[in-house]
């Protein structure tokens, strides 16, 4: 029987050629990509050549395949992405990329750092010693063929990316702001951009230039380096022809804006949270993105707190309107616990107060409640609380 899967493992392998300035070079990086496959236990180079039976042969080219050969290992998998693409749509190239972690035990590893174990409970972060990568797949939907076969990625980036090292305590000024230039030069989003950018010019000479590559990541790439970027920026008709294309949803124009954040002032509100950016809570020169409940959400709460404490409830039970009120509070501050709520909590809590004081003073009972000696709830004023919109 003809092994099929080798076949098509050695058509993948025979397009590496391109990649080396000579071709006995590329056939011996084909020989020792089967030797891993091979090999048993670690897949380190020795072990490779011990698979191949070379383990009595000279391995001097073998290691100076690494070291002087004059290849990009990005290049490699070009194949796999102009394969790939034939099983994608016609439109768009989809590809997840997030960042993986691998273990090391030596000490003497140049670019390996100790760094969050992604594998920690969220009670206790856990510290690990290893290397750090950014890793690019290319999702396949083999389900559009017709066949019962679930999607597949294939990788087409892996790219390391060590963590800078820090100054020591006797750093001069001059040495510390060149640590904080060379961060923000090689941090994880920078990097990511870069390999976009890469990413863009193998598409396009892989004849995929009318593909739209469209990224998807966590939270960890959704910041201000990764959204600026022109090149992964969609157009606003793109994004609206998608949207009431996949999920027939119909966008109101009138009411659609294109918002940049990065403009003084700016903000954006969507789904009852503004949007922006803020001064450092520490005075330092960094800014960071603030998310709360925007102002009409606050207000239309407040509404509702002083609908169920008006006059019409006079009547009501307290316990039956603490009840309800609870049940208000609750789910309001469930949807708003994201971003940074505290002052609209604090602005809610006050208004809380003030309207329970004032129902329980004129509340129709035989006793009429009395406030406590020294509670000055009822002249305060709303004003004063930050973050809370005034009547």
């Amino acid at each position: 029987m003809e092994p099929v899967l080798l076949n098509a493992l050695l058509e993948i392998f025979r397009a590496w050629t391109p990649a080396f300035a000579q071709t006995r070079s590329g056939k011996r990086a084909v020989e020792q990509a089967l030797g891993s496959l091979l090999a048993m236990g670690r897949r380190t180079l020795s072990r490779n050549l011990w698979a191949l039976g070379r383990q009595d042969l000279d391995w001097s080219a073998d290691y100076k395949l690494h070291s002087r050969a004059n290849s990009k290992a990005q290049d490699l998998f070009q194949p796999v992405l102009e394969q790939g693409a034939r099983w994608c749509d016609d439109s768009v190239l989809v590809v997840a990329m997030d960042d993986t972690r691998i273990r090391k035990t030596g000490r003497k590893i140049l670019t390996a750092f100790y760094q969050r174990d992604p594998l920690s409970p969220k009670f206790r972060v856990n510290l690990m010693w290893g290397l750090r990568f950014l890793h690019f797949s290319l999702l396949v939907p083999l389900y559009r063929s017709g066949a019962a076969v679930p999607p597949r990625s294939l990788p087409v980036r892996f790219l390391e990316v060590p963590a800078v090292r820090k100054p020591g305590k006797k750093a001069s000024p001059a040495e510390i702001e060149a640590h904080r230039q060379l961060v923000k030069q090689q941090n994880l989003s920078r990097r990511a951009v870069d390999l976009l950018q890469e990413l863009r010019q193998s598409a396009d000479s892989a004849g995929l230039s009318q593909r739209t590559i469209l990224a998807v990541g966590d939270s960890g790439f959704c910041n201000r380096t990764l959204l600026r970027w022109r090149a992964i920026r969609r157009r606003g008709s793109w994004v609206g022809s998608k949207i009431e294309k996949w999920l027939k949803l119909e966008i109101n124009r009138d009411k659609t804006r294109v918002v940049d954040l990065g403009k003084a002032k700016a903000s954006l509100d969507f789904l009852g949270y503004t949007f922006r950016w803020h001064r450092d809570r520490y005075a330092r020169e960094q800014r960071y993105l603030h998310v709360g409940p925007s102002n009409k959400s606050l207000q239309r709460e407040w509404d509702r707190i002083s609908e169920l404490t008006d006059r019409r409830q006079g009547c009501t039970p307290i316990t039956r309107l603490i009840e309800r009120l609870n049940r208000q509070l609750e789910g309001w501050a469930n949807y708003f616990s994201l971003g940074y709520p505290r002052d609209a909590y604090r602005g809610i809590n006050w208004h809380l107060g003030y309207r329970l004081a004032n129902h329980l003073k004129h509340h129709r009972s035989q006793r009429p409640y009395q406030l406590p000696e020294g509670n000055d709830v009822l002249r305060a004023s709303p004003a004063a609380w930050s973050g809370v919109p005034e009547h």
